[in-house]
């Protein structure tokens, strides 16, 4: 140790004692931090993503350059020779010269450091992800830095040492990439007409690609460490070698057997560890790549086997990207299946794409066995389907037809289809599969939707489907689509006499009502009092923009929804004043051409308001399952909520406040009429206001007298339309609800719902089921948006960032510099 040490300071101290290190690490940081923040500030994310993701193709170029000198110095000045005399082992030499190298590369590292610094200031980023990062940073560089010394030992040139460094690099990782892998196959396949996958055999068994990248995701899995400290610990031991060695008789026979067989060693490792599962640490904040303990939950309560069949086709037919898919799918399972305490069971099944094609082309051989059925054939009828995936491949585009679907049955109960499991549905495949499980064991639950159908004259519905029009969609018709889907069975009313709730049912949804009556209002509240769930999202009004003789115009649209009156009862209601919000987003509005602005139809209307309010996870309660892990939601025009915690306390209900405006919110009169010098916020006055809140407990019960349906407007004189039947009244049966209030309907529109889907979905499940499933879906990688930076946060950092940072890295290295060259003067006169 004492050897390896000695040579690990000299070699350490020659990069700090010239000008060469301090250039190389001012280049390094100030490189990926420009890179970095080039995204950053154009949409701020609190990831290091794409970091991580751009940092090999740097290592590629950078760490030749700090291993070309190691050993092609020693040998350019002949110190070799001289190096190789002491008393101690090349190896101890190989090491100190190494570690030297590593320790340089982890400072030049560290000095990006300041990037999750600046992520902690400004949002809420997931550590254990960046750890893992720059733990699989640091060992791709570390590998990177044994083939640079192993081959700087092998030449006499720095020139050729780094340009040879930097070739093997650039192999290792660049060859692992699916889209260079796809274009070596194809071009093999094209010019021998062989179906080799040479290129799948490289990223396999050689590359470092398929390594590296889980770390960018926050795991570490045994298995890449095995293959970093397996192929850093062959290239050292040559290096090692190949110097104890190298002046001897029949030197190079042996050293070149030596490295087929340590090559072979790498490549048998990695073909014994792929596919295998040798353990791996999930470091994410929530465990998200790791079986949720509500599945582990709903498993182990089971009364019966579970069945799981993937359908995918063979791997020898599955393109570049989705070769490893099958393992990627049965790893997940596996786990599954191992806190299942064994009743989930899973199996594998092939199915040839050209089969099915077999069966419809050959029609002579169907009549021969008319009884015989291919099992494509037959799964296709119960809806196991194959389907088309794009492919690149070298110059030219195209497509394959593909089975890669997954079936589901509990006990006796009907297999029920995942239809694609693709690599882009990994991340949400354990609450698909879930899902599916969890309506099998369980009666089916109902929801009654009530919602705003489409403005389309009801009447007109049929012409328009005589004529061949299609008939636009109402703003909300893709929340009952999506509630089927997730599993439940709906019922879609309109809360009137002729269409009441239904005799049973779990939960009611309601979006953005207008004008409730008095009945409406007594029906949501008698199922309150019995126990039934309340979804409410309330829109006191909305915008309409247009431009007009090039000044914007603002429209606003009351929605009277009459619910405060019910709701107040309960100790919440809707506030009536404009909420506005710092953190907002601007709004493209779709606008018609006119001569004024031909292209308004083409770019649409640029509308930046603090209506438009964006909320961040920053301002979300984590601590329960219907905002946990949303990273955050549009809240267009919506409205604060005003809570009464005494009214609360009366009503003996307990309420909790799940997500709230930003620090910097304000509000404006109801009258108010809105103009562009409203975007501009007050100098004071700024408060936080509550967004969302759930009630739980035994709500009061109704009136006692049942209010009277209104009287139904005559649609069409000339045409008889049969009176309404009599609504049966439910009955008092008091059971504790939840109610969940929310102050804005257009954010589940069918235009916004893509930014507000998991708060929907969380919001029905933890309603209806208790929220297991949500824990479930909440389990993926979050964008954590950061919120609005301010203009003097954001020169802050740049100017920290771009000039500080480097700035400091030159002056260390100019105040080290002349410490020495003071040193080397006092030496000097002392000798003299």
């Amino acid at each position: 140790m004492r050897n390896i040490f000695t040579v690990l300071r000299r070699e350490l101290a020659t990069y700090f004692n010239s000008p060469i290190g301090y250039i190389f690490t001012f280049v390094f940081v100030a490189l990926n931090i420009w890179l970095y923040q080039i995204s950053f500030f154009s949409a701020p994310s609190a990831n290091m993503r794409i970091m991580f993701q751009t940092l090999p193709f740097i290592l590629i170029v950078f760490v030749p350059l700090v291993t070309m000198r190691l050993w092609a110095e020693e040998r350019k000045e002949n110190t070799i020779e001289m190096l190789l005399t002491f008393p101690m082992q090349p190896s101890h030499l190989v090491l100190g010269k190494y570690l030297a190298s590593l320790i340089f590369f982890a400072i030049s590292l560290a000095g990006t450091i300041c990037l999750p610094i600046m992520l902690g200031a400004l949002g809420s980023p997931d550590w254990g992800i960046i750890l893992s990062s720059y733990i699989g940073a640091l060992l791709l560089g570390s590998l990177f830095l044994a083939v640079g010394i192993f081959i700087s030992g092998l030449v006499k040139d720095q020139i050729v040492a780094a340009v040879l460094s930097l070739g093997a690099c650039f192999f290792l990782y660049i060859f692992g990439l699916d889209m260079i892998v796809a274009s070596i196959d194809a071009m093999i396949k094209n010019t021998t007409g062989m179906n080799v996958e040479f290129g799948q055999i490289l990223k396999s068994f050689l590359t470092v690609t398929a390594h590296y990248e889980p770390f960018v995701k926050g795991i570490i899995p045994t298995a890449s460490l095995v293959y970093f400290l397996v192929w850093t610990g062959m290239f050292l031991f040559l290096n090692g070698m190949y110097l104890e060695g190298r002046n001897r008789k029949g030197h190079k026979l042996s050293f070149a057997t030596s490295f087929v067989l340590c090559c072979f060693i790498g490549v048998f490792s990695n073909y014994l560890l792929e596919g295998l599962a040798v353990g791996r640490l999930d470091v994410t904040e929530h465990k998200i790549h790791t079986v949720s303990p509500a599945t582990e939950k709903i498993l182990t309560s089971l009364e019966g086997d579970v069945m799981i069949k993937l359908y995918i086709s063979p791997k020898e037919e599955l393109p570049i990207q989705l070769k490893s898919l099958e393992q990627q799918v049965a790893d997940k399972l596996e786990e599954m299946r191992i806190v299942s305490s064994g009743k989930m069971k899973f199996s594998v099944v092939h199915m040839q794409t050209q089969r099915l094609i077999d069966d419809e082309e050959d029609e002579q051989q169907r009549k021969q066995h008319r009884d015989e059925e291919s099992l494509e054939k037959s799964l296709m009828k119960k809806g196991v389907q194959p389907f088309q995936i794009a492919l690149g491949e070298a110059t030219k585009q195209s497509t394959q037809l593909i089975y890669s679907s997954m079936g589901i049955a509990y006990m006796d109960k009907k297999e029920e289809y995942i239809p694609r499991v693709v690599p882009q549905t990994l991340e949400e495949l354990e609450y698909q599969v879930m899902t599916i499980i969890y309506r099998q064991t369980r009666d089916k639950q109902t929801v009654a939707l009530v919602a705003p159908r489409s403005s389309i004259d009801p009447a007109m519905i049929p012409i328009m489907r005589q004529m061949g029009r299609p008939v636009p969609p109402g703003e909300y018709d893709v929340i009952e689509r999506l509630l089927t889907y997730d599993g439940y069975e709906v019922k879609r009313v309109d809360l009137t006499k002729r269409s009441p709730l239904p005799e049973e049912f779990d939960t009611i949804v309601v979006l953005a009502p207008r004008k409730l009556n008095e009945r409406q209002k007594w029906e949501i509240s008698r199922a309150l009092h019995n126990g039934k769930n309340v979804f409410l999202a309330v829109q006191n009004y909305e915008y309409d923009y247009r431009q007009k003789n090039k000044e914007l115009e603002i429209n606003r649209q009351n929605y009277e929804p009459g619910v405060n009156d019910w709701l107040e009862k309960y100790g919440v209601k809707i506030d009536e004043e404009v909420l506005m919000d710092s953190n907002n987003f601007v709004l493209t509005v779709q606008q018609q051409a006119s001569q004024e602005n031909p292209f308004a139809a083409m770019f649409g209307l640029q509308v930046d308001m603090p209506t438009h309010i964006i909320v961040t996870r920053d301002f979300m309660e984590q601590g329960s399952p219907i905002t946990n892990r949303i990273d955050q939601v549009v809240y267009l025009w919506g409205s604060a909520l005003d809570i009464d915690e005494e009214t609360i306390k009366e009503n003996k209900l307990t309420v909790e406040t799940l997500m709230t405006t930003s620090d910097k919110a304000w509000k404006l009169p109801k009258t108010r009429i809105l103009t562009r010098e409203d975007r501009n916020p007050p100098l004071q006055g700024f408060s936080s206001y509550p967004l969302i809140a759930l009630l739980k407990g035994q709500f009061s019960d109704a009136d006692e007298k049942t209010p009277e349906w209104p009287k139904e407007p005559q649609q069409n004189p000339n045409q008889f339309t049969p009176p309404a039947p009599d609504s049966k009244v439910s009955e008092a049966k008091p059971a504790p609800g939840k109610l969940l209030v929310i102050g804005c309907g257009k954010m589940f529109s069918q235009t916004f719902l893509t930014h507000s889907l998991d708060l929907f979905r969380n919001g029905v499940d933890v309603l209806t089921t208790g929220g297991e499933l949500s824990s479930i879906r909440s389990k993926k990688i979050a964008a954590r948006t950061i919120n609005k930076i301010s203009d003097s946060d954001r020169t802050f950092w740049k100017v920290l960032n771009y000039l500080i940072i480097p700035l400091l890295i030159v002056i260390i290295g100019i105040l080290r510099l002349q410490v020495r060259r003071i040193t080397r003067d006092q030496y000097t006169m002392s000798v003299m």
